[in-house]
């Protein structure tokens, strides 16, 4: 395909389009109106020859990515003004992100791996983006009412009360775990970020967290399962049942301190560092989240809209006419409550390593953050197994059986 100049996200416009949008815009009642052809469409028929991550490298002269530390910034693996300026463009040209020259700075290869796996289809940028059918839809709570909810389960094992506290996700509802209760042999508690979880930090909220377990089982040994978000508040209650000299396991699905942290700040800096709970964008976040629509549609709709209690209103509109029953306010306080999840997840660094047992479930199909995502520096038993399928898809089917009968296992050991 021969090369097209491409400037600032456009194509030229050929002659013959121009004429026949001049006729179109002739009628419009506007008082200043535009034509451009996007280049998107051009990009999804020719992709860059280089993904992101060796794009960026290639800029700033790095030949072999193995050899770097994929934590440290790009500035502190060299990166000047002009190579800054480069990568930006190179973003915003070849890939559809916008993002600052300060941005950039604070950049990772770690970072930039994971907004390359964003593009996929099968992208993890809402922590975790799922469809749903209108008969979840229904049952979904944006802002729950318990913390602390029994999960259908199937007996137990032994004859112990022990029980698995699992942590929900970054949408606040445990919802997406009822299927992996479903098939755990012994009693499951989901933990659930109601309107009175405290948002603070992320130690401030396994501290309430861990009232409500200890209210439920007052004795150790505990049993902790975090998927995707959840892993970090899962890890962080942990440390803090291990400072109390209480014996934990830890199980962590998908997740990790680390990775919750690269996702989170993906979603932030992808967007805007000042993003606001009513922008346009964190609305449409939020609907993808708990409901899986469409973020860019909705961004769309909500993006032209004067200001934030009119984009709300859009919102809380577009959300019933899928059949789901909801009012303004509880839109605006979910998207706050998500909009502060994403916040102390990106600020969240445990203080100490963990000494309990700790297993680690890893999508198979998801490359990034290494085997351990980040977890061998913070723990001292790791157990790292690898199942099938996206983060999206690691509760269903053969990979959710495999966990809960690991589950099923460590309930009955206790």
């Amino acid at each position: 395909m021969p090369h097209i100049l491409e400037v600032g996200g456009t194509v030229p416009q050929r002659i013959v389009s121009c004429l026949q949008t001049l006729d179109t815009l002739l009628r419009l009642p506007h008082a200043v109106v535009s034509s451009m052809v996007l280049a998107d469409e051009l990009r999804a028929q020719e992709k860059p020859t280089q993904e992101l991550v060796h794009a960026v490298a290639a800029i700033m002269g790095i030949r072999d990515i193995k050899k770097i530390v994929e934590t440290a910034t790009l500035v502190e693996l060299g990166m000047d003004s002009l190579m800054g300026t480069e990568i930006k463009q190179t973003l915003e040209r070849n890939h559809g992100i916008l993002v600052s020259v300060q941005q950039v700075r604070t950049f990772t290869f770690a970072k930039l791996r994971v907004m390359a796996d964003d593009e996929s289809p099968a992208s993890f940028d809402s922590l975790n983006p799922t469809k749903h059918n209108s008969l979840e839809l229904c049952s979904i709570e944006l802002m729950p009412k318990q913390v602390l909810v029994k999960l259908p389960s199937q007996p137990g094992i032994s004859s112990n009360d022990r029980i698995v506290f699992m942590v929900h996700p970054i949408e606040g509802s445990i919802n997406i775990l009822r299927r992996l209760a479903a098939n755990v042999r012994g009693t499951v508690y989901g933990l659930q970020c109601a309107t009175s979880a405290p948002l603070d930090d992320i130690a401030t909220l396994a501290s309430f967290y861990l009232k409500h377990v200890r209210a439920t089982q007052p004795q150790p040994p505990y049993l902790l399962l975090g998927y995707s978000f959840g892993a970090s508040v899962a890890f962080e209650m942990a440390l803090q049942l291990e400072r109390d000299g209480c014996a934990t396991r830890l199980v962590l699905v998908d997740g990790s301190p680390a990775f919750v942290n690269a996702h989170a700040t993906n979603v932030i800096m992808k967007r805007s560092v000042l993003l606001q709970s009513d922008d346009a964008d964190m609305l449409a976040y939020m609907a993808k989240v708990c409901y899986g629509l469409d973020s860019t549609e909705v961004t769309n709709e909500l993006s032209h809209l004067p200001n934030g209690d009119a984009r709300v209103d859009r919102l809380t509109d577009i959300i019933t006419s899928h059949g789901v029953h909801t009012d303004k306010d509880t839109i605006r306080n979910a998207a706050t409550s998500i909009h502060r999840r994403l916040t102390i997840g990106c600020l969240y660094k445990p203080t100490s390593s963990l000494r309990s047992p700790v297993t680690l479930f890893k999508a198979v199909d998801y490359k990034l953050f290494g085997e351990d995502y980040g977890l061998n520096d913070l723990c001292v038993e790791l157990d790292v197994r690898k199942l099938e399928g996206t983060h999206n898809r690691i509760l269903a089917a053969d990979s959710g059986s495999a966990i809960a009968d690991h589950v099923s296992e460590l309930l009955a050991q206790c």
